[in-house]
């Protein structure tokens, strides 16, 4: 059972302007958890796991790329906050609303594109294109950014949705032009206000190796110039929402900016002393799970709690190995054990246990 871990750390690792506060972090203790038993019928082995902003679970399966032999997230077996089945929803990485989720899926009439789709509507999926970014926020719906098929131009559209999956506004363009300055990979993160934010690399600025940015308005009304973040590009990118309603960004595992409304920093120390692992922002601070820990005798870490300065509060961990720990957007604690096989998984969560 999750228990108290190692307390709080210096202060000097703190953030001047936020709080650092960990008096108010202190939750309630764990409780009984909700068992899940999934077997070969859920199709494959632990992928990941979420939760929306009211509750609900994400338990993802994996699958092998065949191409890469990458074990890639695409099935989730939803679950309400009792425990009770609430269907399941196809696609990569769920983007939590406040209730249910917005995932990208593959687009069915196109190999290579992809598509928006939530987890609580039927019909069309209201985007799909080339390529599709998704992220959402579970008090301030989802964006959307797209890029289109097309032989001579290139343009990022953001589509703004709210809690329910209705547009709110008309598309808008975030940069457009020739098809040759196209980027060739982006991302798109929601702060804790509203407004969004498109990172993309440089080739529309002739600086292909570099990351640029701009913002989204809470209506999706592209705002502001475009920001150079300093930031070299890489493979892999992760923005996320902090505390500062500002966001940060990861690339290839590692934290390296957080960008405000006036433009890019470097990532604050406290942030990029996790590489390699997600940070999650909470009501009243920020939990930062250990995705995948390793199978030891003697108490295990699951989660660092932090406050909204960075500083840590505490950690929480299990007197019993696990194969890796997920925080959802309610603060709910999500653990996954394997099972005999690579087709087995056992679950085990907390509902809102960081809240």
């Amino acid at each position: 059972m999750p228990d108290g871990g190692a307390g709080p750390g210096p202060l000097d690792e703190a953030e001047p302007g936020l709080s650092s506060d960990c008096a108010v972090l202190a939750f309630a203790g764990p409780g009984v958890p909700l068992v899940v038993e999934e077997s070969a019928g859920m199709g494959f082995g632990c992928g990941s796991a979420t939760s929306d902003g009211s509750g609900m679970v994400a338990l993802g399966s994996v699958s092998t790329n065949g191409s890469t032999g990458r074990l890639m997230a695409s099935t989730w077996r939803l679950l309400s906050p009792d425990g009770s089945p609430a269907g399941f929803a196809r696609g990569d990485a769920p983007a939590a609303l406040l209730h249910g989720f917005a995932l990208l899926d593959q687009w069915e009439n196109v190999s290579a594109g992809r598509a928006l789709r939530f987890s609580f509507t039927e019909g069309p999926n209201p985007v799909q294109n080339l390529s599709v970014a998704v992220a959402g926020d579970p008090q301030g719906g989802a964006i959307a950014i797209e890029e289109p098929f097309n032989v001579e131009q290139y343009w990022l559209t953001a589509h703004r949705f709210d809690g329910a999956g209705r547009q709110i506004a008309p598309p808008a363009d975030v940069i457009e032009g020739p098809l040759a300055e196209h980027p060739r990979s982006f991302a798109v993160g929601m702060a804790r206000d509203g407004w969004s934010l498109a990172v993309f690399t440089g080739e529309p600025q002739s600086d292909g190796a570099m990351l640029y940015a701009r913002w989204i308005d809470p209506q999706g009304t592209p705002s502001g110039p475009v920001l150079p973040t300093g930031v070299p590009a890489g493979t892999t990118l992760l923005l996320r929402q902090l505390a500062d309603r500002s966001i940060a960004v990861r690339v290839d595992g590692k934290w390296v900016a957080r960008v405000r409304r006036s433009g890019a920093e470097r990532a604050p120390a406290w942030l990029a002393a996790q590489d390699g692992r997600d940070v999650i922002l909470l009501e009243r601070g920020y939990a930062v799970p250990f995705t995948y820990a390793a199978d030891h005798s003697g108490c295990t870490p699951a989660v660092e709690i932090r406050a909204p300065a960075g500083n840590l509060c505490g950690r929480y961990a299990l007197a019993e190995p696990f194969q890796r720990a997920d925080v959802g957007a309610d603060g709910t604690l999500i653990l996954a054990y394997g099972g005999s096989t690579f087709w087995s998984c056992r679950r085990r969560w907390w509902s809102a246990l960081f809240r």
